[in-house]
């Protein structure tokens, strides 16, 4: 019963810091696809302004930008970890000396009973210290930063006028005469 109850405590906080690596994966991956994004929409911009495209190119270059970061979330989260995967995570990031995920392995084996009960006493101690927030502070991405950068980039060009040589504004005017 008490290797049971240790056992729970073990995989409750295991399953606590899964679910919070699960969604630091996510805004890491809503990070790198804004940045992708916001690059893509910087440089249809920047092709607009300069070379004679059509004005669908800037909304057609925002959405798909939309989709980059939705796309980056979706991947971010998409894999669920397993328990001996987070629990393996956890001792590396502890230092906790394999002691979690050995407690796992070891509590469906065959191994002795008071070795099993044992191990996850100690498993359980160091679980029970574990404070997922602490592990996983949630915070912008460094790839958000930049994205916010690049967005502040695509804010200033847009105020540069838009280039048109006179052969194109010419152009232009003979086929609304047309």
């Amino acid at each position: 019963q008490k290797a049971m109850n240790e056992l729970q405590v073990i995989e409750s906080a295991l399953q606590r810091t899964g679910k919070r690596r699960r969604l630091e994966r996510a805004l890491n991956g809503l990070g790198r696809g804004m940045l992708y994004g916001a690059a893509l929409f910087l440089v249809a911009l920047a092709s607009y302004k300069f070379l004679p495209l059509p004005h669908w190119i800037i909304p057609a270059a925002g959405a798909v930008a939309g989709l980059f970061a939705l796309g980056g979330f979706v991947w971010g989260a998409w894999r669920k970890m397993s328990l001996l995967e987070t629990a393996r995570w956890v001792d590396e990031r502890k230092s906790f000396k394999e002691r979690l995920s050995t407690a796992l392995e070891m509590s469906g084996s065959r191994a002795p009973e008071d070795w099993k009960q044992l191990l996850l006493a100690d498993a359980a101690k160091h679980a029970q210290s574990l404070n997922a927030k602490e592990l996983l502070p949630i915070g912008f991405p460094r790839a958000t930063r930049w994205a916010f950068l690049v967005v502040a980039l695509c804010a200033g060009l847009g105020f540069v006028p838009t280039y048109r040589s006179k052969a194109n504004i010419q152009k232009q005017a003979d086929a609304a005469n047309i």
